[in-house]
């Protein structure tokens, strides 16, 4: 069976495949034609025309090829990152369920604790302590239970989906915090007329929902979240662009490795489950940072024939 790196570059590779022939074919077809009317100047000058243009259409898509494709380097760490992960996945969910068990036990004897306390001034610190232990308690849970959703093996449940209406699903879920801290979304560029993609669409919105989130809060005084999509070289390509901070190239490396956070109550699973996820489809996600915005692409295969 192929690996999934090389099913996800078949599509792109076969379209590309088809255009340097075609540009081939034009340029040797200008080339005989020359050679039959090579007495007439307008037939000269077009053969010529035509032979100039078909070769450098011919370089350009060469070259896009060799941008596009990734390396047998990248190709060999992709792979043995997903075996780790698979490694990681058949011990992960046992692990995680015997710490969210006593973490469960906590918070249940801390609220009974402060259930017990005196009304009023007398049993007030101790209530603030007990509030403390309950929303750590909390946030452990949710690193848990983050974690087994990153580590766990998940069968896709997969079918021919719009990626453009599964962000624009995830939109309208998180329109009104927006709203709220005063980000404006612009989607005017989000087109629906693209080719499906097989994915699963619970998980691709989760996939979105992270990058969303963590768009949300770099922009915490506001801001412009501009929503795109296209079709980049066989893929389904959707972008998700913020107008917070720049990402230093420092950090930029960093922000898919699990745990990695820059922010103070975060967890740093958003950004490598949403890569996780495009990589079990098969897709990608990327990001681009200056002073003006960031953004963060995520791309799957155009299903074949839609």
């Amino acid at each position: 069976m192929a690996a999934p790196a090389t099913k996800a570059l078949a599509a792109p590779l076969r379209s590309a495949a088809l255009y340097i022939f075609l540009s081939a074919a034009a340029a040797v077809a200008a080339l005989v034609l020359y050679l039959q009317h090579s007495r007439s100047p307008l037939i000269t000058f077009l053969c010529l025309v035509i032979f100039v243009a078909s070769m450098c259409a011919l370089v350009a898509e060469v070259a896009r090829v060799r941008r596009k494709r990734p390396s047998a380097d990248a190709i060999s760490k992709a792979t043995a990152a997903s075996e780790r992960r698979a490694e990681l996945g058949s011990v992960a969910a046992a692990v995680a369920h015997e710490i969210r068990n006593p973490l469960s036990a906590l918070d249940i004897h801390a609220q009974l604790l402060e259930e017990n306390l005196p009304q009023g001034n007398e049993g007030a610190e101790a209530r603030e302590h007990l509030n403390i232990i309950r929303s750590e308690t909390h946030r452990l849970n949710l690193i848990v239970e983050n974690f087994i959703r990153f580590a766990r093996h998940r069968t896709l449940d997969s079918s021919p989906v719009q990626m453009p209406d599964r962000l624009a699903s995830v939109m309208r879920l998180i329109e009104s915090e927006a709203r709220e801290r005063g980000i404006i979304i612009d989607h005017n560029s989000l087109h629906t007329d693209l080719p499906r993609v097989v994915a699963d669409p619970n998980q691709l919105e989760q996939a979105f929902l992270n990058v969303v989130v963590n768009a949300l809060q770099s922009m915490p005084g506001g801001g412009r979240l501009t929503l795109s999509s296209q079709l980049s070289a066989g893929y389904v390509e959707c972008t998700i662009s913020n107008t917070g901070p720049e990402i230093p190239p420092a950090v930029r490396g960093n922000i898919f490795d699990l745990y990695f956070t820059t922010k103070e109550d975060g967890t740093g699973l958003g950004l490598p489950i949403a890569q996780k996820i495009m990589g079990e489809h098969n897709g990608y996600i990327t990001v681009r940072s200056d002073q003006s915005q960031t953004s963060f692409s995520l791309g799957i295969p155009a299903a074949a024939g839609s």
